[in-house]
């Protein structure tokens, strides 16, 4: 979907500030999610997609429940899944 390029009704006008709006949101969502997950830096050039699209939507699912329940019992989990692993 793209903005009109003349808004010159009030729909039209409005459409595009809900466009605006939202591509806002949506950059600045997928700016945290790299941030916070390195491996999705490297997801644009990956040649598998199922497989880049399978770790965007694993990091949001860590993401939420990190802020569900707090990064501590994040850091936890991984603390203790990887020590049973080297284990």
């Amino acid at each position: 979907m793209t903005p009109y390029e003349a808004d010159d009704t009030p729909t039209q006008r409005a459409y595009n500030t809900a466009h605006r709006v939202t591509r806002v949101l949506v950059e600045q969502t997928i700016g945290v999610l790299k941030r916070r997950w390195g491996i999705l830096a490297g997801c644009v050039r990956a040649r598998n997609m199922d497989r880049c699209c399978r770790q965007i939507v694993a990091c949001v699912i860590l993401h939420n429940f990190g802020i569900d329940y707090g990064n501590d019992i994040l850091s936890h989990f991984f603390i203790l899944k990887y020590c049973c692993i080297v284990m």
